[in-house]
Protein backbone atom coordinates (compact mmCIF):
# COMPACT_ATOMS: atom_id res chain seq x y z
CA UNK A 1 0.00 0.00 0.00
CA UNK A 2 1.31 3.55 -1.28
CA UNK A 3 1.60 6.44 1.66
CA UNK A 4 -2.02 7.79 0.10
CA UNK A 5 -3.42 4.47 1.38
CA UNK A 6 -3.92 3.01 -2.42
CA UNK A 7 -2.33 -0.09 -3.70
CA UNK A 8 -0.38 0.04 -6.91
CA UNK A 9 -1.34 -1.83 -9.63
CA UNK A 10 0.76 -2.99 -12.88
CA UNK A 11 -1.04 -3.03 -16.02
CA UNK A 12 1.35 -4.91 -17.93
CA UNK A 13 -0.01 -6.61 -21.30
CA UNK A 14 -0.60 -9.81 -20.96
CA UNK A 15 -1.78 -12.65 -23.69
CA UNK A 16 -5.30 -13.19 -23.97
CA UNK A 17 -6.77 -16.02 -23.33
CA UNK A 18 -10.65 -17.13 -24.22
CA UNK A 19 -12.70 -20.41 -23.49
CA UNK A 20 -14.88 -21.28 -25.32
CA UNK A 21 -17.74 -24.24 -24.71
CA UNK A 22 -18.58 -26.82 -27.10
CA UNK A 23 -21.93 -28.20 -27.59
CA UNK A 24 -22.33 -29.72 -30.84
CA UNK A 25 -26.25 -29.49 -30.74
CA UNK A 26 -28.48 -26.32 -31.56
CA UNK A 27 -31.26 -27.68 -29.69
CA UNK A 28 -29.05 -27.54 -26.70
CA UNK A 29 -27.79 -24.21 -26.88
CA UNK A 30 -31.02 -22.67 -27.64
CA UNK A 31 -32.36 -24.49 -24.81
CA UNK A 32 -29.80 -23.07 -22.25
CA UNK A 33 -30.30 -19.69 -24.02
CA UNK A 34 -34.12 -19.82 -23.52
CA UNK A 35 -33.49 -20.43 -19.65
CA UNK A 36 -33.62 -24.12 -19.99
CA UNK A 37 -37.27 -23.73 -21.39
CA UNK A 38 -38.72 -27.33 -22.77
CA UNK A 39 -37.65 -29.10 -26.19
CA UNK A 40 -41.46 -29.11 -26.78
CA UNK A 41 -42.11 -25.27 -26.44
CA UNK A 42 -39.19 -24.53 -28.47
CA UNK A 43 -40.47 -26.52 -31.03
CA UNK A 44 -43.71 -24.87 -31.04
CA UNK A 45 -41.74 -21.54 -30.88
CA UNK A 46 -40.11 -22.69 -33.96
CA UNK A 47 -43.26 -23.29 -35.59
CA UNK A 48 -45.17 -20.74 -35.12
CA UNK A 49 -41.92 -18.14 -35.69
CA UNK A 50 -42.10 -16.41 -32.56
CA UNK A 51 -38.21 -16.29 -31.96
CA UNK A 52 -35.88 -14.39 -35.38
CA UNK A 53 -33.44 -16.51 -36.12
CA UNK A 54 -34.36 -19.67 -34.19
CA UNK A 55 -32.66 -22.71 -36.22
CA UNK A 56 -34.21 -25.88 -36.78
CA UNK A 57 -34.60 -27.64 -33.67
CA UNK A 58 -35.23 -31.45 -32.82
CA UNK A 59 -36.71 -32.63 -29.78
CA UNK A 60 -33.86 -34.56 -27.51
CA UNK A 61 -35.30 -36.86 -24.67
CA UNK A 62 -31.89 -36.62 -22.54
CA UNK A 63 -32.36 -34.04 -19.58
CA UNK A 64 -29.69 -31.35 -18.74
CA UNK A 65 -28.31 -31.62 -15.51
CA UNK A 66 -29.76 -27.69 -14.38
CA UNK A 67 -33.30 -28.90 -15.10
CA UNK A 68 -32.90 -32.27 -12.72
CA UNK A 69 -31.09 -30.88 -10.01
CA UNK A 70 -33.92 -28.19 -10.25
CA UNK A 71 -36.31 -30.93 -10.33
CA UNK A 72 -34.98 -32.94 -6.93
CA UNK A 73 -37.30 -33.57 -4.04
CA UNK A 74 -36.29 -31.13 -0.96
CA UNK A 75 -37.56 -31.79 2.30
CA UNK A 76 -39.52 -29.99 4.48
CA UNK A 77 -38.13 -27.16 6.43
CA UNK A 78 -37.84 -27.73 10.48
CA UNK A 79 -40.83 -25.52 12.29
CA UNK A 80 -38.89 -24.48 14.42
Amino acid sequence: MGGNRCFPLSLESITPAVRKSSVTEDSWIWHRRLGHLNFASMKKMQQKEIVCGLPVLTEVKDVCAGCASGKHHREKFDKK
